[in-house]
């Protein structure tokens, strides 16, 4: 009797504890062998075995190999070999026969590497531009771009007492096929560290409530770290941070708590150009984030994102002095399951600065990508003042 064999492999396959699916053999006649394995290890082998048997997963797993091996006997009828998948709670979630559960899981995973990212993305822009703005960075970089509210010491008292402490808040508006919105608020102090450096802590709080079609996941963290500035020469300068977090997401009755590191480096410099200030920069930050199984699959998320722009702001020595940014943000990150996305594009920034009395008042508008298909967007005042 001729036959024909059949061996399909379902990669990035995972599974909560407790789920797993029932096999079952259509028309047992029809299939002179069957063989199931997860991740090479045998769940059944053999028709008889594999119709009725059942595979449970005894913790989360994932990414895992799903592997099927059939030999059909030749001219048979339509005999099939169905995967019955089951939730971790017992109810059956679809088949492999139509892909419902495969729909399912990878809508579930492609939404919470959506949150993570835009979650990971605001934070660290929000840090990374604080940061900027509390060392002098001359608004270059991110927090050019970036809406906040900023209260400094700098400045005040006796200016060789080597120390400062700041606060700033930060706002973000998600778009495209993400909405919704958040803030971040970062305080911290650095001391100097001889005449051209300066280190620092820092400990920022973020909330943000992101909605994707009808489905909104509400996350906040508490980030802390240290961070530097060195002064390379008059013109340049270089600062950095690495910040560690414990953010926790919760989408409808589903809760769960991830590990993320963060963190960013970024060259500045300033120029004048014919009356015109241009402070430049040339940055990296990203983070990678830990996901446990609750979050749909346990895996690591990671993202990075380099950019280079410059802010111009005209009408040098006026109490009113309007600005541009425009910068160009190359952004790669990969979901944990073994797909890597990249894309390229600019972020602009327009606003107007205001020096008075009581201090500096500016507004300012921008708008760029957090990634592929998602935007976000803020409207800002700063005010800026010494206490």
């Amino acid at each position: 009797m001729d036959s024909a064999k059949i061996s399909f492999n379902l990669s990035n396959a995972s599974f909560g504890a407790n789920a797993g699916f029932d096999v079952q053999v259509g028309t047992p006649a029809e299939f002179t062998s069957v063989r199931i394995t997860v991740e090479g290890k045998r769940v059944c082998d053999g028709v008889m075995e594999c119709n009725g048997a059942k595979f449970t997963a005894p913790e989360a797993m994932g990414p895992v190999t799903l592997g099927i091996e059939v030999t059909r006997v030749e001219n048979a009828g339509a005999g099939q070999v169905t995967l019955a998948c089951f939730g971790t709670d017992g109810v059956p979630v679809g088949s492999t026969g139509n892909n419902s559960s495969s729909s399912s899981s990878s809508s579930s995973t492609t939404q919470t590497t959506n949150t993570t990212l835009a979650a990971g993305g605001a934070a660290g822009g929000a840090i990374g531009g604080a940061i900027g703005a509390a060392l002098g960075g001359g608004g270059g970089g991110v927090q050019a771009t970036r809406d906040s509210f900023r209260f400094s010491t700098q400045g005040v008292g006796d200016l060789s007492r080597g120390w400062d402490a700041w606060i700033i808040g930060q706002g973000r508006i998600f778009g495209g096929s993400l909405s919704g919105g958040g803030f971040e608020g970062t305080v911290g102090a650095h001391v100097n560290a001889g005449p051209n450096a300066k280190i620092g802590v820092l400990l920022s709080y973020g909330d943000y409530s992101i909605t994707q079609g009808a489905t909104t996941t509400n996350t906040s963290a508490l980030t802390y770290g240290p961070y530097f500035k060195l002064a390379i020469s008059p013109r340049y300068q270089l600062d950095g941070y690495l910040a560690f977090a414990t953010p926790s997401y919760t989408t409808g009755a589903v809760s769960y708590t991830a590990a993320r590191t963060i963190g960013g480096l970024n060259v500045r410099a300033r120029y004048d150009i014919g009356g015109i200030e241009i402070d430049s920069f040339l940055g990296l930050r990203g983070f990678s984030e830990a996901l446990p199984a609750a979050s749909g699959a346990a895996r690591t998320i990671t993202s990075y994102t380099g950019s280079i722009g410059s802010k111009a702001k005209f009408n040098p020595g006026a109490p009113l002095r309007p600005y541009v940014s425009l910068a160009g943000e190359y952004n790669s990150f990969s979901n944990g399951l073994g797909t890597t996305t990249d894309s390229l594009a600019p972020r602009l920034g327009l606003g107007v600065d205001y020096t008075g009395a009581a201090g500096n008042l500016s507004v300012n508008l921008d708008g760029g990508q957090l990634f592929q298909g998602a935007q976000d967007y803020g409207f800002g005042v700063t005010y800026e003042t010494s206490w």
